[in-house]
């Protein structure tokens, strides 16, 4: 269900108003803003537009889409593109600390045989 509502400026121009039933009663969902232009053939045929954002790109000029996601191997771009950059800062952070753990870890025997070798050898 929608109603309309047109332009003051331009008559061309009208806003549809998106409606739903919601408990028995019309609730506005949105607007939708809305034009028509009807054109001849000859002047469609000297003013062609492609599809989408195909050339040439007018009326209305549709810019390329941002913000998508891209997909690639490399785990360091997908992370950057699924999540924010202070929950990233904090991931790295427990990577880092996590990494230093285990690099203490896995020298611990190494440190522990230095210091048994040095106390049984006489110096």
């Amino acid at each position: 269900m929608s109603e309309i509502e047109f332009d003051s400026e331009d008559p061309r121009q009208f806003w549809v108003k998106l409606m739903t039933k919601e408990d028995g009663k019309l609730v506005q969902k949105g607007k939708l803003k809305m034009s028509i232009d009807l054109l001849s053939k000859k002047d469609a045929l000297l003013n062609p537009v492609g599809e989408a954002q195909s050339e040439p790109n007018l009326n209305p000029h549709l810019p390329k889409p941002f913000g998508r996601i891209e997909f690639s191997l490399n785990p360091f771009k997908m992370l950057s593109q699924l999540i924010g950059p202070a929950l990233r800062r904090k991931i790295y952070c427990w990577c880092c600390i996590a990494a230093y753990c285990a690099l203490c870890i896995m020298m611990a025997p190494m440190i522990f045989s230095n210091l048994f070798v040095n106390m049984i050898t006489p110096g």
